[in-house]
């Protein structure tokens, strides 16, 4: 049995980061071969909340986003 995998804001934010590539790749391949990944819902607002004030996404975009990660909201 795998370990469940609980993922911070800060990681979840090396995906939309340009400065940081190879973070971003491991980052996209822990969510590629996991499927016991968590994120809570104080996480989804968190990133809801920079990636609209410091990354200029709009709310939709960020609503795109949280669709097409395919992580559902689970708390440990």
């Amino acid at each position: 049995m795998k370990d469940n995998i609980f993922l911070d804001t800060n990681i979840w934010l090396y995906l939309y980061s340009k400065d940081d590539a190879d973070k971003r790749k491991v980052v996209e391949l822990l969510i590629e071969k996991n499927n016991n990944i968590f994120i809570s819902t104080q996480v989804l607002n968190e990133l809801a909340n920079v990636l609209i004030r410091k990354k200029n996404l709009t709310p939709a975009a960020v609503q795109s986003v949280f669709v097409t990660t395919q992580v559902p909201p689970r708390v440990p």
